[in-house]
C-alpha cells in the first residue's frame, strides 16, 4: 500500500512561524505585574500558564515540534509546489501583515496582505508602507538560497525614503553585502 505524501512546509517558514509565535508571546507575558508568591503558588502559576500557552499554540499551528523528528523536514523532501505563496496565506490568517516579495521588489496582490506599497531604493533594500502599524517582522529568504535577511521595524531603515519607513528588510550574503534575493515576510 502506498503512503500519501503531506505537503509540509521549508524549514525557513517553520523558523519564521517560531520566532513570531516567540515574538508574541514574550510580549503578552512580559507585562504582567504579579504579587509576591510563595514556592507552591509559583510552581501552579507556571504549570497553568504552559498548559494555556501550549493550547493556544496548538489551536494555531496543529503539528508541533515534538511530532517531527529532527532532520525530518528538510528542501529534499518537500515536494514541488507543497509551500506556495496561497499555502502560506492560509497558515498567516491570523497575521495582520505578510508579503512573497520578488527579488526586484515586486509585490502581487494576491500575495501580500496589508502592504499598501513596496519600494527597494538599492541592492538588497526593501522598505514597505503598511496599513498598520508593525510590532514585529520575520522575514525568510527564498529556499535554497545562501543570503540572510536582516529586519527593521517600525521606522524602516535609514536607507528608506518618506512613505516607506514602516518596516525594511535588508537581504545580504555571507559577507554582508547586499544582495536581490526575493523572500516572505510576516508582519504582526
Amino acid at each position: 500500500m502506498e503512503r500519501i505524501k503531506r505537503a509540509r512546509p521549508s524549514p525557513a517558514v517553520l523558523i519564521a512561524v517560531v520566532a513570531l509565535v516567540a515574538a508574541l508571546g514574550g510580549s503578552a507575558i512580559s507585562g504582567v505585574a504579579t504579587p509576591a508568591l510563595n514556592k507552591k503558588d509559583k510552581k501552579q502559576v507556571k504549570k497553568i500558564s504552559k498548559k494555556q500557552a501550549k493550547k493556544q499554540v496548538s489551536k494555531q499551528f496543529p503539528v508541533d515540534s515534538p511530532k517531527i523528528a529532527d532532520g525530518a523536514v528538510s528542501s529534499p523532501k518537500i515536494a514541488d509546489a507543497a509551500v506556495t505563496p496561497a499555502k502560506i496565506a492560509d497558515a498567516a490568517r491570523g497575521v495582520p501583515g505578510y508579503a512573497l516579495v520578488a527579488a526586484n521588489g515586486f509585490v502581487n496582490d494576491d500575495e501580500q496582505r496589508g502592504v499598501e506599497g513596496t519600494n527597494r531604493p538599492s541592492a538588497g533594500v526593501y522598505c514597505f508602507d503598511l496599513s498598520f502599524e508593525a510590532q514585529v517582522v520575520v522575514a525568510s529568504v527564498e529556499t535554497g538560497s545562501t543570503a540572510i535577511a536582516k529586519v527593521f521595524a517600525p521606522g524602516g531603515s535609514g536607507a528608506c525614503p518618506v512613505g516607506f519607513k514602516d518596516a525594511a528588510v535588508e537581504i545580504v550574503d555571507l559577507s554582508d553585502t547586499p544582495t536581490d534575493k526575493g523572500f516572505y515576510v510576516l508582519f504582526n
